[in-house]
């Protein structure tokens, strides 16, 4: 089971701009600078969809489609991660899929920092000498300012501290930021968090026969 609180974060808006057809090859975006830059570091072999959690997957997926902040907490190991990134992979923003879906390890305000600098680099508005703050901060003026960047998804795993990490958060309606934690302490109680509970003793058990190829449920066990 899982239980949604609506809400809005800090006054952003359901996007409704369609996305725009991606290339990334040097010679057409010199020919057409307003072509949309790519980034996608989701290893789609990684994090297989969580066959326990469906339902889970479908619904974080649907609210990546219609809201601008989307908050998925539960305890350690409940499986946040692994439905967030598969709801990110799957994911549709206005009938078409992201330009950048990128995961960050965002326990501090250093882990996102790190995250948005690599993206920095990744989109090529940053080197490997430019110093993290300012790599960090020109990609999230880029994602809040540029008109033809529309629908990317930016996800922050592990958030311990909301407040920590809020004023680094690219604040446009745009694109989709998803968050994964586990208590959500410091959250606006306006904010819109998809409650992921622990799963049954049944689930775990066919979890673990699955992860180990067996069908013996008292090996699981």
């Amino acid at each position: 089971p899982c239980s949604l609180k609506q809400g809005w974060f800090f006054g952003w808006q359901k996007p409704n701009t369609p996305v725009r057809t991606l290339n990334r090859t040097t010679s057409e975006k010199v020919e057409n600078p307003n072509l949309v830059k790519t980034a996608d570091n989701l290893n789609s072999s990684k994090h297989a969809r969580h066959f326990c959690r469906l339902n889970e997957t479908d619904l974080v997926k649907e609210q990546i489609s219609n809201m601008s902040f989307v908050c998925l907490q539960g305890p350690s190991g409940s499986g946040k991660t692994t439905v967030a990134l598969q709801a990110v992979r799957e994911a549709q923003v206005a009938g078409a899929f992201p330009p950048i879906r990128w995961y960050i390890a965002a326990e501090d305000r250093i882990g996102l920092v790190k995250g948005l600098r690599d993206l920095a680099i990744e989109l090529e508005l940053a080197t490997n000498v430019t110093k993290p703050w300012v790599a960090a901060k020109s990609v999230l003026e880029w994602l809040e300012d540029d008109g033809s960047v529309n629908g990317w998804i930016l996800l922050l795993d592990n958030v311990n501290s909301f407040n920590d990490i809020k004023d680094l958060l690219p604040k446009s309606s745009r694109g989709r930021v998803v968050i994964t934690l586990v208590e959500p302490t410091d959250l606006p109680e306006t904010q819109a968090c998809i409650q992921l509970e622990p799963l049954t003793m049944t689930a775990s058990v066919e979890l673990l026969k699955k992860l180990s190829q067996t069908n013996d449920s008292s090996q699981a066990e």
